[in-house]
């Protein structure tokens, strides 16, 4: 099966929805206005922990895109940052936390992260 027919399959139209189209993911829609208005005009640090593929960076992007939170990246900075040029994602205005080179690392980081950085704008 192909992408486009995949995507049509699952009821989610190929082309981006207008302003004035129905959402194909009313619950979903739902969710992510109600997560914005809690956020409000400053939203909260989200760790996302090891975000060294492209799925990842992209998620984060999305995420500060809809204003739903403020993605922090945990992990090997260097490699976050070949991953997000490899996919073309400017993560310039994420913070970012180095955690070592490897994923255990990077999730004992995220978990300290928020006790010692929750104040951190």
């Amino acid at each position: 099966m192909t992408a486009l027919k995949a995507t049509v399959a699952h009821g989610m139209s190929p082309e981006p929805a207008s302003e004035t189209a129905a959402p194909a993911h009313p619950r979903l829609h739902a969710l992510v206005c109600r997560a914005r208005v809690t956020a409000g005009g400053s939203p909260k640090g989200l760790a996302i922990v090891h975000p060294c593929d492209a799925l990842a960076l992209q998620a984060a992007h999305d995420i500060a895109k809809a204003g739903i939170a403020r993605p922090v990246l945990v992990g090997p900075a260097d490699e976050i940052r070949q991953a997000a040029d490899q996919a073309a994602i400017d993560i310039s205005t994420f913070e970012l936390v180095h955690a070592g080179p490897d994923a255990p690392g990077a999730v004992n980081t995220g978990w300290s992260w928020p006790a010692a950085g929750a104040s951190r704008p």
